[in-house]
Order: structure tokens, then sequence, then C-alpha cells
């Protein structure tokens, strides 16, 4: 009888607990890119604005490094728009 209890409560504990152990699957994405002009020349500091599409228009607006690249995270599904601006170039968006 005392390893019947034994058994039950080892149970008990592994299905509360393994919830807890495992891990969610999180619902945002990263988005990686280059800017450069029509020669294929990296454009450092450019300023890359993301628009989310819909009800919320949540925006975020980051900067390019030295190597003309951006990396934007924690997106949340849905469309956006993305406008590049940068001094002496034509603003572009898609």
């Amino acid at each position: 009888m005392p390893r019947q209890k034994l058994l039950i409560a080892a149970i008990t504990f592994l299905l509360l607990c393994c919830p807890m152990l495992v891990r969610a699957q999180e619902l945002a994405a990263t988005l990686n890119g280059t800017v450069s002009d029509a020669s294929g020349a990296v454009i450092p500091d450019a300023q890359v604005t993301i628009v989310q599409n819909g009800v919320n228009g949540v925006s975020r607006t980051i900067h390019t490094n030295a190597d003309g690249s951006y990396t934007v995270t924690n997106l949340t599904p849905g469309h956006y728009t993305i406008t590049v601006t940068a001094p002496g170039f034509k603003t572009f968006s898609a």
C-alpha cells in the first residue's frame, strides 16, 4: 500500500511539474535586411521604418549599421510596410 501511494504521488508530481518545464512557442518574428543602392553599395545609417498594417498600426524605426544591415526583433504576425530613407536617396517603400 505505501508503494502505491508513493507511485501516485510521483505521477501527480510529474503531471503538475511537466507543463512548467515545457517552453511555450513564441509568436514573434525577426526581420533582417541590408540597404543598398542600385550599384550594390551598402548605405550606412539609413532610416528603416516598419509599420504594421491593420488595426494597431505598430511602428518601429531603426537605422542601418556601418554594413548597411538592420535587424528588427519581436514583430507580431501580420502585414507590414517598410520605408527606407537616407540623405541623397529617394525614399523607398514596400
